[in-house]
């Protein structure tokens, strides 16, 4: 095989390997499967909170700008001031209101795994827990 007919080869395997790398339209992305992935994060938030009893939330560190006239120099100055970081604290919930959120998120779960079984059968099998 002439140097040529070599290179030619090892492109057309070159080609072949980059195209398997390349994203297949069928597999199991896009818009359904983003919002399963939040529907599933929400269905395991709301199972805690009811198994608690109460909610977590955080509360985001404030961020202000100080403008300083006059001091122990007399100088102008800005200062950049900001919270010590978030923290957390708990809320009460309503038991009964948070049961029906959790039936409606797994509801929607459900749905969202037909239609992406409906689309692509390999699709629903490894998330449906």
């Amino acid at each position: 095989m002439s140097p040529r007919a070599q290179i030619i080869a090892a492109s057309v395997l070159a080609c072949g390997f980059l195209a398997s790398c390349a994203p297949d339209p069928t597999r199991c992305s896009g818009p359904e499967m983003k919002e399963l992935k939040t529907v599933q994060t929400l269905i395991t938030e709301t199972r805690g909170d009811i198994a608690r009893g109460y909610r977590l939330e955080q509360n985001r560190p404030s961020v202000g700008v100080n403008l300083c006239l006059g001091g122990m120099s007399s100088h102008v100055g800005l200062s950049l001031c900001s919270g010590s970081g978030a923290t957390t604290h708990p809320v009460a919930i309503d038991r009964a209101t948070e049961e029906r959120k959790l039936a409606a998120l797994e509801k929607r779960r459900a749905d969202l795994l037909k239609a992406l079984e409906a689309r692509n059968p390999a699709c629903a099998a490894p998330s449906a827990g």
